[in-house]
């Protein structure tokens, strides 16, 4: 089925939906230490969440389509492959996309028009590729103001004779072009593609540069990681293999959890990265998993947390509730734990001395941790704020560090609340008596869930 001239609108309008399809390569090169295969490991991910969000195919070239050249010119084998599409996205292997991007292909929806981005980050290299070019495509004027990246091509069916036509020119040409990149290397198929769109009067039209933000080291956005709000395709070219390849894999560590629809317990506990045995002052990861099992159904609740530390159990508690404040009298805490949940937007921190005469006005919550000051004062302040800003029939209060040999004033001031019958034990968590964490000792359990009697 054509579709000549007609937007993507009017075909949905007439009932035919389009088959839509993203491609990469990640073909390995003899002699790499660092392969694009290795990369693209990392980057698919970002793409593999872009495409179910928007029903969008996805495909990889990982074998080589021809026996003489570079696998930068097997992207245009795509119909040979692939031919029953409607429209197509080629982005390089080391692109990245922002787990909010918009869908490109509704984006910019007119058909029978070739989308690239302008590469003019590098003048100097952009006009010695022109020149160097020139020679195979005598006659043809290539101005640089319109040069692009090849890195990100957005494209449809009617393009099919462009791009076998190309791939054609490659295939009868390949020694001589490879043979003439290894003396020039400035450009690969980028600069004949280039050239080769301009001999044949392609319709191109440009995106904005935040479909494919290139050469961000030179830019001067890439470790400060401005990219991350600047652009919605990163492309990590222009910079060292090795360089390369760290960055992505400590870039994609810091922001995976923004492509998960709904972090379960085991992603939250893999991206706080610290367990008790190697942070003595945090929750267990036991003690955590106890707490997010328990409190399944408190969507709808409001927490209050009595010291925030790092904010690693604040993260559990937020998936866990409708609202979570923290409390730290500390701003350096709240700072460091703001950082951790940057992407969660349900946490209110509040700087408050807990054990000052003043009130915490927080109304409507109805389940409080406590995990602040471990003296026997501090343990029974923070019983008696929570008791007086208890509402609702059915209260609780989570307590940690409770059977610790070296906390014994928190379970002698919990234990007088559920002698005196103000608090009950509704559940035992974390680790329990015996279990040791260094020289710390468990003489009880790890922590307490304890429902306030009324």
């Amino acid at each position: 089925m054509e579709f000549p001239l007609y937007s993507l609108y009017l075909c949905i309008y007439k009932g035919y939906v389009m088959k839509k399809l993203i491609y990469t390569l990640a073909v390995n090169k003899e002699k790499r230490e660092v392969d694009d295969a290795g990369i693209h490991e990392v980057t698919k991910q970002s793409w593999l969440h872009y495409c179910e969000k928007y029903d969008i195919d996805f495909y990889v070239i990982d074998k080589p389509q021809f026996d003489v050249g570079t696998p930068h010119w097997f992207r245009y084998f795509i119909f040979d492959l692939k031919p029953d599409y409607d429209r197509y996205l080629y982005i390089d292997s080391d692109i990245m996309v922002h787990w909010d991007s918009p869908d490109i292909f509704d984006y910019y929806n007119e058909l029978e028009k070739l989308y690239v981005v302008r590469d003019n980050s590098g003048l100097s290299w952009v006009w010695e590729s022109i020149n160097a070019y020139k020679q195979l495509f005598e006659g043809i004027d290539l101005d640089w103001e319109k040069y692009f990246n090849s890195g990100v091509q957005l494209f449809d069916k009617s393009h099919k004779d462009l791009y076998q036509s190309f791939k054609q020119f490659y295939v009868d040409n390949s020694e001589s072009i490879f043979a003439f990149q290894k003396q020039v290397r400035k450009g690969f198929d980028q600069t004949p593609f280039n050239y080769f769109n301009t001999y044949n009067n392609t319709d191109i039209h440009f995106m904005s540069e935040r479909f494919n933000l290139v050469h961000m080291a030179r830019k001067e956005i890439l470790q400060n990681y401005y990219f991350i709000d600047m652009g919605w395709f990163w492309h990590f070219n222009g910079i060292p293999r090795d360089f390369q390849d760290g960055f992505i894999k400590q870039l994609w560590e810091k922001i995976k959890k923004n492509y998960v629809k709904t972090p379960d317990i085991d992603f939250l506990i893999e991206s706080i990265g610290e367990d008790k045995d190697i942070n003595s002052t945090t929750t267990s990861n036991k003690f955590k998993r106890d707490v997010w099992d328990f409190f399944k159904d408190f969507k709808n609740q409001i927490c209050v947390e009595f010291g925030t530390h790092k904010g690693q159990t604040t993260k559990i508690l937020s998936y866990r509730f409708k609202k979570v404040y923290t409390i730290n009298i500390d701003e350096d805490s709240l700072t460091t734990a703001k950082k951790l949940n940057a992407d969660v937007d349900n946490i209110e921190y509040v700087p408050f001395n807990l054990y000052s005469d003043d009130i915490l006005d927080i109304k409507g919550a109805s389940v409080f941790m406590i995990d602040a000051g471990h003296k026997y004062k501090h343990v029974v302040s923070d019983i008696d704020r929570c008791l007086s800003m208890i509402t609702g029939d059915k209260c609780y209060i989570i307590f940690d560090d409770y059977g610790f040999n070296t906390q014994t004033d928190v379970k002698k001031a919990v234990d007088e609340y559920i002698s005196s019958n103000k608090i009950k034990i509704v559940k035992e968590i974390g680790h329990q008596k015996g279990h040791d964490f260094g020289d710390m000792h468990l003489l009880d359990s790890e922590g307490l869930i304890c429902e306030v009697v009324k």
